[in-house]
This record gives structure tokens, sequence and C-alpha cells, in this order.
């Protein structure tokens, strides 16, 4: 009889978070040669059976979902991997977002795959209740037992990654699961996304026909106009005063800021017109926008133009490598607004939906 689910998954967060911990320079020295070492401390601890496995090896994945204790670890684990070198559909700003409705809910929308000795080779989460997106680790990326694992739970429900009917997989172009199921019966190309970045803060300021000011939310007041403006730039949206305090006592946004932007006037009080949230996963590594919007009656004016940049400004000086976002292709305005301040396209990839 096997050992109860939460006792696996905590084996494999515990063990996976000493590998999120190893400098840049450790885990080169042991991929140089095609190895990868499993977590030296969690090594050091348990004895010498724990060495280094060769991933072209087959290897016996496990899929999980982790209780919601063990969320903070599964970001951390997640922002070890972001680079510039190496283009995520998954950042954990994306997870962090998702933490507005709590941390339980958010744990029951991630599913992880983990070698039997505990490390997480890759992570995905239920955008949609039909959609999940997913990344692996960068040395895991090609591997192949993991994404023939991967892809037989994606497609059985009963292993409960997605339901029965309709759905779709948001995963890397360059991933090998996205080639075993493109190569699979009934799976086809859907929705379009545009990655686009920007390296670094050059230039000059995006300039407006009106005065604006940014300020990091901080007080009640602001948290009060940062949902208001969140529910005027995206109607359906059920933010609230309670879930911004839910998502701001995480860890994922110890390192993160919501910025509210203002339209300025000297006969009026400064007058919220558009909102962003900006994730860092440290510093190095490429931050995320998350959302962003602008008041609908505000729109129009380059209010979008001058918060992009605002916001890229905020994460370069957090010390983030670059600011990523990604959006339908089909939101031409989205796309045109990123690309006026210095946003370049660096990847586009389209979901992969199998319809019942």
């Amino acid at each position: 009889m096997g050992k109860p689910i939460v006792s696996r998954v905590r084996r494999h967060l515990f063990a996976s978070v000493f590998e999120s911990r190893r400098s840049a320079e450790e885990k080169a020295a042991d991929i140089k040669g095609g190895y990868f070492l499993l977590y030296p401390a969690y090594k050091k601890a348990r004895g010498p059976r724990f060495g280094h496995f060769q991933l072209s090896v087959a290897m016996q994945i496990s899929l999980s979902t982790p209780p919601a204790d063990a969320v903070d670890t599964v970001v951390g684990v997640l922002a070890a991997w972001q680079s510039d070198a190496t283009i995520h559909n998954l950042h954990p700003g994306d997870i962090g977002w998702h933490l507005r409705d709590g941390p339980d809910k958010t744990a029951s929308c991630l599913r992880c795959w983990s070698t039997e000795d505990g490390t997480i080779l890759a992570i995905g989460l239920l955008d949609l209740k039909n959609l999940l997106r997913v990344t692996t680790a960068p040395s895991a990326r090609h591997d192949e037992s993991l994404a023939e694992a991967m892809a037989a739970d994606i497609t059985d429900p009963a292993k409960g990654v997605l339901p029965e009917g309709d759905i779709s997989v948001d995963i890397a172009p360059d991933a090998l699961l996205h080639e075993k199921l493109v190569g699979s019966e009934g799976w086809t190309e859907g929705k379009e996304w545009v990655w686009l970045r920007r390296d670094g803060i050059t230039g000059t300021p995006v300039n407006t026909n009106i005065e604006l000011s940014f300020q990091i939310v901080t007080t009640e007041e602001q948290i009060s106009q940062r949902v208001q403006i969140q529910k005027l730039a995206f109607p359906t949206s059920t933010f609230s005063v309670e879930k911004w305090h839910t998502m701001a006592s995480t860890a994922a946004y110890k390192t993160a800021r919501c910025l509210l932007a203002y339209k300025t006037d000297v006969s009026t009080e400064p007058i919220p017109v558009g909102v962003t949230t900006v994730w860092s996963a440290g510093p190095g590594r490429p931050g995320l926008l998350e959302p962003l919007g602008v008041s609908a009656v505000h729109q129009g004016h380059g209010i979008g133009k001058a918060l992009t940049y605002a916001a890229a400004e905020h994460l370069h000086k957090m010390g983030a490598s670059s600011a990523m976002v990604a959006t339908p292709r089909d939101n031409h305005a989205a796309v045109r607004t990123y690309q006026s301040t210095g946003f370049v396209e660096i990847r586009a990839t389209r979901d992969l939906t199998r319809r019942n």
C-alpha cells in the first residue's frame, strides 16, 4: 500500500526546495556533463543513495496536487527556473495572482510532476477549469520519460489533471510535451498568444496628453482604489479589498507591487485611472506584468502606455533582468501598447486543444 498522497507531496516539495536554492554555478556544473544533482543538502542529510541521475534515463514520474501550505514552496521552485534564456509559459506571478482566491483554492488548481526522489520537474496551473498552463524545469524540457508521463496524465480525465470534454493546454512549443500532444489524435492548435519582453529601461518615459503620477499601493484608500480600477477595466472581475489582502499576505507577493496611475490636475484631487501588478521572480530573472488595465472612461489617452513603461521601470529597479507580458494575438490594442513602450515580441504560441 502506497504512502498517503499528502505525505508524498510534502516529501517531494521538501526535497525540491533544496534544488531551488542552489546557485546557477552549481547547477551549470552538474548539467555540463549531462547530469543533474539532487538537492545536495537533502542528499547529505539522508545519505549517499541520493546521488546523480541522468535525464536521458527513464525515470519514474509521479503526479500530485500540493497541499495549501506547500504553495509557497511551489512558487519558489518555479521562480528558480525563470531566466531570459528559457521562456516559460508560467511565471510565479501567475500563481501569485491566483492567490487572491486563497491558498486552498490555488493549491487545488496546481499540478506537480516529480521524480521518485522528490525533485519537481514540471508545474501546471489550471487557469480555467479546462485550461492547463504548464512548464518544466529547463533541464527536463526534452526528457522523454517526463513528456510521456505528462501526456498520459493530461489526456486521461481519471488522473484529475483536466476534466472530460473540451480541454486546452498552454505549453512552450519547444517542449517535448508539445510534440507528444500534437502527435496524438484529436489535438489541434487553438488560441494564439504573443509573448513580449523589454530588456532594461532605456529612452524616455511615454508622453501623454494628460498629467500622470504613479504610486505603489500601500494604504487602505489606495487598496480600495486599486480594486475600483480593476473592476472598471475588467467589468467581470470579482476582485475585492478582501481578496487583495489575501493575495498580499502570501509569500508570492513579497516580491510584487501594485502600481496605481493617477490623473493629476492642479484644480482637483488626483484621480485613479489605471492599475497594474508587477511580479518579480528574484534579482537577475524576468519579471511579469499581470494584470494591467485602465478604466474605460479614461482609455485612449496613452495611460496604458505610460503605465506599462512605469511597470517595466519598477521591475528594473527591483533587480529584474527584464519585464515580460503575454496577451492574446487578437487583442491588437494591447499588442500595440506594449510594442510602443519598447516591448519586443519574442515568441508566439498557440494553445493545444482537444474537443470532445
